[in-house]
């Protein structure tokens, strides 16, 4: 796009996999029916395979202010691309389950996304909104396919205006990370390979692309440097500690931070400066990062799942989450992945209630404390001087992660729907806005920027 951009780039998590059966000839996603748990003793307290039964009791915690709707309606994305573009966010990352043409495993109600493209870009367009790309683990999704792809995309929707091009399309790659390279050392190796040789291809071609893998642990800072990426984003919106109780006014769930008014100046400018530099060597400085791949995901392709399940006897808690999604590493995980010159995007939400759907897995619920939690991470996230921040999402209704408009509604047996009171329907874009106005502030107001962004580009 070619509108002025904030120096923070901002990204929000975007789905594409909703039906009604006025458009669509059936309810997809909306009915979604409840996953299993792995093991036999819990899936007879919580039975899994129930349909939820749209419009009255979808399959969310929440239920959407403009009603149940389709992804293909147009006049619906037209209105969401202009929602997250007056809430300052740069782009949308578009779930992506692979090429319409091709027979492949897609999520878990065989939803093809990409016959859709075609209809957000062109809402993009209108709203001046980028696209960047959100590439899922479709059936077989390995190196040499996310290879095809890329040229695919290329050759598909390369050229339209609205797709991200700061110096190069942007591409996340959710679920690739070492955790999800294979199970032994050799096996891990060999994807590494595998990734490492796909990304070596791609340097300087038309195809080429600034990717971004899953930040799951520690471990994948070396498993990004080896393969060849340009960074990570940590996706998962529950972060793994509560609120610390700090004396600050949005008590950040890390230790006691600096108030704002108190952050080094060097520290707010360098909050700025990081974005344009480039992840592979012998690469001229771009404004974002490259990515990574992985094997299928542990859980059903529904959704973008927990990480994977402990053993049966051990019972999952908030606080293992992950280490990529809890904010007090924040800042060693930018710190490390800086050193090898890799980009780091730490993935904010408003909060995590996915038990419609995993009605076992309360342990993980994250409440939205009004908005507090939502500030927390925002807070947490551009303290840890992120070279972007991504948002999860703007409408993962499932896993109740969503920062789209919400409306209050009891469903017919009496049982109530979460909304966001006391607060309006669109707080979480109203606190959206609110953030990424703070990211570009203080990039404006920063002393002695523009002189240090040239020194670091020399």
């Amino acid at each position: 796009m070619s509108a002025k951009q904030p120096c923070l780039s901002i990204h929000v998590a975007f789905y594409l996999w909703y039906g009604t059966p006025a458009l669509d000839r059936r309810w997809v996603h909306w009915d979604h029916p409840t996953l299993p748990h792995w093991t036999g003793a819990v899936n007879k307290v919580h039975p899994p395979h129930l349909l939820h039964t749209p419009p009255d009791k979808p399959h969310s915690t929440y239920y959407p202010n403009r009603d149940l709707y389709s992804s293909s309606d147009e006049g619906v994305l037209h209105d969401q691309m202009h929602e997250l573009r007056a809430a300052g966010v740069d782009s949308v990352m578009l779930s992506w389950w692979g090429q319409a043409t091709l027979d492949v495993g897609r999520d878990s109600q065989g939803v093809n996304t990409d016959p859709l493209v075609p209809r957000v870009l062109a809402a993009a367009k209108t709203a001046n909104l980028s696209v960047t790309w959100h590439i899922e683990p479709y059936g077989g999704r390995n190196a040499s396919s996310v290879r095809a792809d890329l040229s695919y995309l290329h050759a598909q929707y390369g050229g339209h205006a609205a797709v991200w091009h700061r110096a190069l399309p942007l591409v996340f790659l959710y679920d690739v990370s070492m955790e999800h390279s294979g199970g032994t050392t050799a096996e891990r190796d060999q994807r590494i390979r595998e990734w490492r040789a796909m990304t070596d291809s791609l340097r300087g071609t038309a195809e080429d692309a600034t990717l971004i893998s899953l930040y799951h642990d520690r471990r994948d800072v070396d498993f990004t440097t080896r393969c060849g990426f340009d960074g990570a984003y940590t996706y998962f919106a529950a972060d793994g500690r509560a609120s610390s109780g700090c004396p600050n006014s949005l008590s950040l769930s890390v230790p006691c931070p600096i108030p704002a008014d108190q952050v080094p100046t060097s520290t707010r400018i360098f909050l700025c400066a990081r974005p344009n530099r480039l992840a592979h060597p012998g690469a001229s400085p771009h404004p974002h990062p490259r990515v990574i791949s992985q094997t299928p995901s542990p859980l059903p392709l529904q959704h973008h799942s927990p990480p994977p399940q402990p053993p049966p006897n051990v019972q999952a808690t908030a606080s293992r989450f992950t280490e990529g999604s809890t904010v007090p590493h924040w800042p060693d995980a930018r710190r490390m992945l800086g050193a090898r010159g890799k980009l780091f995007m730490p993935s904010v939400g408003p909060g995590y209630d996915d038990t419609r759907i995993r009605p076992w897995n309360a342990a993980n619920t994250h409440a939205r404390e009004s908005g507090r939690y939502y500030e927390r991470m925002w807070e947490a996230a551009l303290r840890a001087s992120p070279d972007a921040v991504t948002i999860t999402s703007y409408n993962e209704w499932g896993e109740g992660t969503q920062i789209e408009a919400a409306r209050p509604h009891t469903a017919a047996d009496g049982s109530r729907y979460r909304d966001y009171s006391p607060e309006a329907p669109d707080e979480y874009l109203r606190l959206t806005r609110k953030w990424t106005q703070r990211a570009e502030r203080a990039c404006k107001d920063a002393p002695g920027l523009a002189d240090v962004i040239a020194r670091e580009e020399l």
